[in-house]
């Protein structure tokens, strides 16, 4: 979701339609475009002013994922067919993404509900799942040497934001083990390895992540299941200035969360659930991939089969 003084708001939808000024048409998207397995379009991504859609395909009984420009269907990238395919969510394709300088970051999860092999993809540098990817040039297209992965061990990372050059990101956990994590290059996050969530089943996942695997900076139990997350508008970073504050969005706990991060050691100082009763799934965003905010502060958020919703900040306690 995308707002534009002269264009207005711009919304994409899963089944691969863009919502515009009232009209709804289909966007530009491969035949072998798949809603199969909880697929479509998982994330639509302004960079360079064309928009890329992070989407899932279907070759005979491959499954895979790329990232195709919506306007020439030029392909950035295709990943591996996914092994276990009778196990497939692309639920867990993550599509976060931020820019860097002039490079593109996008998280690809794990694109599975309970599948062991498909989780052990986050550690196999032979995939992308699993990973934070640094597109570093979008132009030539297909040449893979300009994508490599920026981190790797994460599970389906769906919000990634950058404050003052520092990376943070929000990543569901299995059954509890969501995490807040302050994203570093060439660091592993440990998924499916460590996590302080439960398989599904009750066996739990090793603890001790050590000197191979970074700590989140927090983790949820009992889950809240992240979706986005982005800077706080600017009159909520006015009333925190003494600290870092970031603005999420979740789908199980229904609440759009602030978190507060102390800015010296980096570690989560609050975090408050603000309890709308609905599934939040996507906050609206500039051209700069930045949270979107009119001049009164206020901005605006989806909830999943509900709409579009315009919220803002007043009177604060």
């Amino acid at each position: 979701m995308y707002k534009n003084e002269s264009k207005g708001l711009t919304v994409f939808t899963q089944d691969g339609e863009k919502i515009q000024n009232g009209k709804v048409e289909e966007i530009n998207l491969p035949l072998n475009f798949t809603n199969e397995n909880k697929g479509g379009v998982r994330s639509v991504i302004l960079f360079n002013k064309i928009f890329y859609a992070l989407l899932s395909r279907k070759n005979k009984d491959c499954y895979y994922s790329s990232l195709v420009n919506i306007d020439t269907q030029d392909v950035i990238f295709d990943t591996k067919c996914i092994p276990d395919k009778n196990e497939v969510n692309f639920a867990g394709l993550g599509g976060a993404f931020e820019y860097l300088d002039d490079k593109l970051l996008l998280s690809i999860g794990t694109p599975t509900h309970q599948s062991d092999i498909i989780d052990s993809l986050a550690q196999n540098i032979e995939y992308f799942y699993g990973k934070i990817l640094l597109i570093k040039s979008i132009k030539n297209i297909g040449n893979k040497y300009n994508i490599e992965i920026f981190s790797s061990g994460h599970r389906n990372p769906q919000g990634l934001t950058r404050v003052n050059n520092i990376l943070f990101s929000t990543e569901h956990g299995p059954q509890g083990g969501d995490e807040l994590n302050k994203i570093e290059k060439n660091k592993n996050y440990g998924w499916p390895i460590i996590s302080l969530g439960t398989r599904y089943g009750g066996k739990s996942y090793k603890k001790k992540y050590g000197k191979k695997f970074v700590n989140p900076i927090f983790s949820f139990s009992p889950s809240i299941a992240p979706s986005m997350l982005s800077n706080c508008p600017k009159n909520l970073q006015n009333y925190y200035e003494d600290f870092i504050c970031l603005i999420g969005l979740t789908l199980k706990e229904m609440s759009l969360v602030i978190y507060l991060i102390d800015k010296k050691t980096e570690k989560l100082f609050s975090y408050e659930k603000i309890s709308l009763e609905k599934r939040l799934r996507h906050l609206g965003l500039d051209e700069n991939a930045e949270l979107y905010t009119e001049n009164d502060d206020s901005f605006f958020f989806s909830a999943d089969d509900e709409g579009i919703y315009k919220a803002k900040f007043k009177d604060f306690r």
